[in-house]
């Protein structure tokens, strides 16, 4: 560890991408459950002061580490994400989904896993390495998640192009790089009994191809289970249908709106439909009516950015607006949520969507 380094392990993680004002709020509920000690508990200023504060508050017993390790779960595989959604191609691999135990066996060896091996806070420098397996989570016994951590090397540009003329007029253009380490995070999780969740971390992806390239690894990584072979595609095509046909329905208001559109017509044109600055594409009655016109022409929805909003039935930690860009791909449906939210509001869209398909 060097100098630009303060911390390790879990610690080194949450400095990364964990959130400060969430650490801090652990170190407030402590204050408040442990009275006796509060004068050991400091919240701190700088994000590198707060998580020194957790590190001494676990020291000294007054934070669990399973606190730690929430919050690092929750930095991690929720959100900022794209998540393709898979269903079993048949009974045999649904029944052997659900048998969290088995898979960990398979994949790690009986003897190879399980508590003193997971969580781990492993820095991989080339290939993959697993981080967690974690079976049954809160509320959902059959449900389990694998994470896995890698590392990519990537170029990134630095000033501005400079654009250079000669005498003769040929023009040079120069651009700067320098290449930059990120730690990237793959999830595969059960959401039993409706489908797989392959999720990859979308934060400095460098094209689209990478996407495939970073989910792959997670294929690999469960060969000895099971395939792609193994999974269909949730079916998103009634999801979507219903959503953006039914958008305007009494039952829907207040539940999500539509942003920008990409329709497909039955020779594969595709048109593209842009909301004005509000986002709402519903905002404009022309633009409205013409969407709608379009779909009573038979085209057909193939990605739409869905904007949720807070409301009675959403988790109390969901933000008042949430985009999502929800479409179809050669894979399956895949669902994009740039913005890191809580397990249950992660939950909360997911299984809207899946409703919307019934």
């Amino acid at each position: 560890m060097n100098e630009e380094e303060p911390f390790s392990g879990i610690y080194k993680k949450l400095y990364e991408i964990g959130n400060t004002e969430e650490i801090k709020q652990v170190l407030r509920e402590a204050k408040v459950n442990s009275p006796h000690l509060s004068g050991d508990i400091v919240l701190g200023y700088s994000k590198e002061d707060t998580i020194s504060n957790l590190r001494r508050a676990v020291a000294l017993e007054i934070v669990s580490k399973e606190v730690v390790h929430r919050l690092l779960w929750d930095s991690e595989e929720n959100g900022q994400q794209h998540i393709l959604l898979l269903i079993p191609a048949n009974q045999d691999i649904a029944s052997k989904l659900a048998m969290g135990t088995w898979i960990a066996d398979k994949v790690f060896g009986e003897e190879n896993w399980g508590n003193d091996r997971f969580p781990a806070f492993v820095d991989p420098h080339e290939a993959y390495e697993w981080a967690d397996f974690r079976i049954g989570l809160p509320g959902a016994n059959y449900d389990w998640i694998g994470k896995m951590y890698g590392h990519e090397r990537i170029r990134v540009p630095v000033g501005t192009q400079k654009t250079d003329e000669d005498d003769e007029g040929i023009i040079s253009v120069t651009r700067t790089y320098k290449y930059s380490e990120i730690r990237t995070v793959l999830v595969a999780r059960w959401n039993h009994p409706h489908f797989l969740e392959l999720r990859v971390d979308n934060r400095q992806l460098r094209a689209t191809d990478s996407i495939d390239e970073r989910r792959n690894e997670l294929w690999k990584a469960f060969s000895e289970v099971f395939s792609i072979d193994d999974f269909d595609g949730f079916p998103i095509d009634k999801t979507l249908k219903k959503m953006v046909h039914n958008r305007l329905d009494k039952e829907n208001i207040g539940i999500y709106s539509i942003g920008k559109i990409e329709l497909v017509d039955p020779d594969s044109g595709k048109v593209t439909m842009l909301p004005c600055e509000s986002g709402h594409l519903d905002d404009s009655a022309p633009r409205s009516a013409t969407l709608q016109t379009a779909l009573n022409e038979g085209l057909s929805p193939h990605s739409v950015n869905v904007k949720w909003s807070k409301n009675d039935d959403t988790p109390p930690s969901m933000p008042e607006q949430l985009d999502s860009i929800i479409k179809k791909t050669n894979f399956g449906p895949e669902v994009s949520i740039r913005k890191r939210v809580t397990p249950e509001v992660l939950n909360y869209v997911l299984d809207r969507i899946r409703k919307y398909a019934e």
